[in-house]
């Protein structure tokens, strides 16, 4: 069985989204990523109480994982949030005002929840294999191709919220970079969609 630890994180660098662990048994300080916080952290308060599970990353250097502080400060994702409802808002606006069907409108919710709850278990995924130790078998990943098909065909909204409430590929620059190509292809197949709609009227 994987075991707790205690501690508390001593030192943060916001710029880079990791920090140092400093172990309450004593011992030398654990990396921890800001990928291991609660959901939606971006910024952990230093010398608060906390647990983590002692994991280890590709190169078997020790990591802190799953770390969970005795009072959980949690942050939602405001913005991505609101861009994502904006979006909903803007399309459901242009729907009523050509007189279009809401096909497009559903699509787009079923897929981003979908893509959404995607994210969520690759991130799970993620979390148990790093708590894994060295030489052991670790599960398969969503391939990253996969999720950005899932935006591609409507999901990116969802996709949008989920980066930054699991705290999952919002930081990695060549897939932001594939992201954001995605979300700029999809738009402009909508817009190409409700121009083909007035044209036809």
């Amino acid at each position: 069985m994987t075991s707790q630890h205690r501690g508390k994180i001593t030192s943060w660098k916001d710029d880079k989204g990791f920090g140092f662990i400093t172990p309450a048994e004593g011992g030398r300080d654990v990396f921890v990523h800001i990928s291991a916080l609660p959901d939606g952290l971006r910024c952990p308060p230093q010398h608060a109480d906390l647990t983590y599970i002692l994991g280890y990353d590709d190169q078997q250097r020790p990591r802190a994982v799953a770390v969970r502080f005795d009072r959980d400060p949690v942050t939602m994702p405001v913005l991505p949030a609101l861009l994502a409802g904006l979006f909903f808002l803007g399309l459901a606006a242009e729907i009523l005002a050509t007189h279009t069907s809401v096909v497009p409108f559903v699509l787009y919710a079923a897929v981003s929840g979908f893509t959404f709850r995607a994210y969520g278990v690759d991130k799970a995924i993620a979390v148990r294999n790093e708590r894994l130790a060295p030489g052991a078998r670790r599960e398969r990943r969503t391939p990253e191709s996969t999720l950005h098909t899932l935006e591609l065909i409507g999901g990116w909204p969802g996709a949008l919220v989920a980066q930054w409430y699991y705290r999952h590929k919002n930081r990695k620059p060549a897939y932001q970079v594939a992201y954001w190509l995605v979300v700029v292809l999809n738009l402009l197949a909508l817009v190409g969609y409700f121009l083909v709609r007035l044209l036809l009227v």
